[in-house]
């Protein structure tokens, strides 16, 4: 896989807006911001793991579900007590069966996940709403065991059967000692192989019988995708994430010799590299671990044939064209790339070093790590953040102490903090490791280092903010009324609207409900917060790509049952006077845009200005229609795209007048 994150040549190109691209800084990853929070190798797109479920995790969920044994019993426990705990190992489906339960015990149950994080105090003085199902994905237990931790998991049984909600937490251990006695604990595990491949409507073949026992659910789940897609039994089993692991120890029992065992190690941090720039990279980090003689040997080849690039057919590494995508690239043009054979080999092969290598191995990789981020290469420092976010599954001490911390506080290179938040995003997309790059975040936003409070608002509008939107959002407005960050964060806002809009599901609501709620319940007219809000949300209306519609079209016309949202974000906006122009420029820009579709979406028009007119006061109608008018004339520079809008605007105004 190779990065679409090319080396910009002036500022940040993704908003029209200027003040927006000023504020994130010399951002140099601008345009792969977007791309980054949505992909990481061998990763689906980040889900939103707090507030509502999205609709896309309840379907994947739903769809061919195999219900492992103690099913049964957990649905039993949900419906008598309301309040459950499945506790089991990873991989073996307790995420999946959790919203299985709820929906089983109540299919139209409104589903609401909370932050993974709380402590049971915090859980147990939660609001909860009467007929919602609420989820708790691999928590901890914080507190649990204390002292008073039962009398706490009966406070929370209560709170919940009192507001006859439903609460399912996921763990991997019980929550109190062996088994809390006061909360149902059901001992959660896979469910039988053949009950899974029944689902698909796969036979097993001629694999053998056991073979798939190891697995887990999710490697379940795949080979018998694949058995449904057509391929082989073996061909199946080649792809899953064990057999992948296996390769990787055979291969490292195969006794490698020292350079292909550092090769492979550069390699996870640069992963699909031009092969010019990865032997570059690679000749100067074995020069660090494997220092040439001070004398040359008899025999030896000349420095410049020490790498070949034939490699052995047992190798995890091999070389192949994959389309150039260098700003300055023909179209059409390939280039010769370093990657792993398997996208998972990657996260085995560090797994391996670790457990295998000493410490002092390590010490001069991470100098060459330092080295890498220093330079002007976004492909490289996007890849060494991916392999720096596999590594922290193993030892995020490390990766914290050497790399985290002292990048985002770097005064002297804003590579630096730039580097640390794309380890955040790519932590993001490791299910164990995205609640760690949450409190990352919120620990440098509230740091006293300039640098890192930035990093935090970069952190947020991407891969956090789609994980955790509306928390991201509270911690971004706490930073807007900072003198450090105020700008960068309200610009963060903006970057999350647009990382959102990029994202499966319905994430970008949440930022338009958010400045609703504000906009509409000011602090006070020409108020500083107020003036704030207003600059953003005029910043998330007029938001798109450069020479692209506003993004808002595009989600107007995507979820057109968010029309009444905008409409009354509009409408709150535009009765204050001072944002009035600006206001009317993002509305005339959403309209104009839309008259120019072919064929274009009069519906979609005409419900837009009716929802305006029905959010405005009526105080507001006429000078509305009367301003709206004049600005149009102003701008509209005889485009026939204006004139249909003009038509309905006097008509739904007219008539609701009357």
């Amino acid at each position: 896989m190779t990065s679409s994150v090319p080396e910009p040549e002036s500022p940040n190109p993704i908003y029209t807006n200027q003040s927006v691209a000023t504020a994130i800084g010399s951002v140099y990853m601008a345009n792969g911001v977007i791309g980054l929070a949505n992909s990481a190798p061998g990763q689906p797109p980040a889900q939103r793991a707090s507030g509502p479920v999205p609709y896309t995790m309840i379907s994947a969920a739903r769809e061919r579900y195999a219900p492992p044994r103690a099913h049964a019993d957990a649905l039993a426990a949900v419906r008598d007590e309301r309040v459950v705990v499945l506790y089991g190992p990873q991989g073996v489906g307790k995420r999946t069966g959790a919203l299985n339960l709820l929906l089983d015990a109540d299919p139209g149950l409104p589903l609401v996940m909370l932050l993974p994080d709380q402590t049971l105090e915090e859980l147990a003085t939660g609001t909860y709403d009467s007929g919602t199902g609420y989820l708790v994905f691999g928590w901890s237990g914080e507190d649990a065991a204390s002292d008073g931790g039962d009398v706490s998991l009966g406070g929370l049984l209560k709170r919940i059967q009192t507001a006859k909600a439903y609460l399912v937490i996921t763990s991997e251990r019980p929550l109190s000692g062996p088994q809390s006695p006061v909360i149902p604990h059901i001992g959660w595990t896979r469910p039988p192989v053949e009950d899974v491949l029944q689902v698909y409507g796969t036979p097993p073949g001629d694999l053998a019988p056991g073979v798939l026992e190891a697995h887990t659910l999710a490697d379940v789940v795949q080979y018998a995708r694949n058995l449904a897609e057509g391929l082989s039994p073996a061909e199946s089993l080649s792809g899953l994430d064990l057999a992948q692991r296996r390769d990787v120890e055979q291969w490292f029992d195969g006794d490698p010799t020292p350079r292909e065992i550092l090769e492979a190690a550069a390699l996870c941090f640069l992963d699909g590299l031009p092969e010019r720039t990865f032997e570059s990279w690679f000749a100067a980090l074995a020069d660090a671990v494997i220092p040439p003689p001070e004398t040359p040997q008899e025999g030896a080849p000349p420095a410049a044939f020490a790498q070949t690039r034939r490699r052995p057919k047992d190798s995890l590494i091999h070389v192949r064209k994959l389309a150039a995508d260098a700003g300055d690239a023909i179209p059409g043009q390939t280039r010769r790339c370093v990657l792993f054979k398997k996208e998972g080999y990657r996260a085995h092969v560090l797994s391996e070093l670790y457990d295998r290598l000493p410490a002092d191995f390590w010490t001069p990789l991470f100098g060459w790590l330092h080295e890498i981020v220093k330079q002007p290469d976004p492909h490289a420092c996007l890849q060494t953040a991916h392999g720096l976010a596999l590594l922290a599954r193993d030892d995020f001490d490390s990766v914290r102490e050497s790399f985290l911390q002292p990048w985002s506080a770097d005064e002297r290179d804003w590579r630096g903090w730039t580097a640390a938040t794309l380890v955040l995003w790519s932590m993001c997309f490791e299910e164990e490791l995205a609640p760690l790059a949450r409190q990352t975040a919120i620990r440098w936003s509230r740091s006293r280092k300039p640098h890192r409070k930035r990093a935090a608002t970069l952190a947020f509008s991407g891969a956090v903010g789609a994980l955790y939107p509306a928390d991201t959002l509270r911690h971004l407005w706490r930073l807007t009324e900072d003198g450090m960050t105020s700008e960068s964060a309200s610009s963060a806002i903006i970057l999350l609207y647009f990382t959102l809009s990029n994202a499966d599901g319905d994430g970008h609501l949440v930022v338009l409900e958010d400045l609703l709620q504000r906009v509409g319940d000011p602090p006070g007219r020409g108020s500083p917060r107020l003036l704030r809000t207003l600059s953003v949300l005029i910043g998330v209306l007029s938001a798109g790509e450069e020479g692209a519609p506003p993004l808002a079209v595009r989600h107007l016309r995507s979820r057109p049952q968010d029309v009444p949202v905008f409409a009354r974000l509009w409408a709150a906006s535009m009765i204050n006077r001072p944002s009035r122009t600006a206001v009317f420029d993002t509305l005339y820009d959403v309209l104009n845009a839309l008259g120019r579709i072919d064929p274009v979406p009069e519906d979609l028009l005409r419900d837009l200005l009716r929802n305006l007119a029905q959010a405005l006061p009526a105080r507001e109608h006429e000078p509305f229609k009367r301003d709206f008018e004049r600005h149009i004339t102003r701008r509209k520079n005889g485009e026939d795209a204006t004139r249909l809008f003009v038509t309905l605007l006097r008509s739904i105004f007219s008539s609701e007048d009357g």
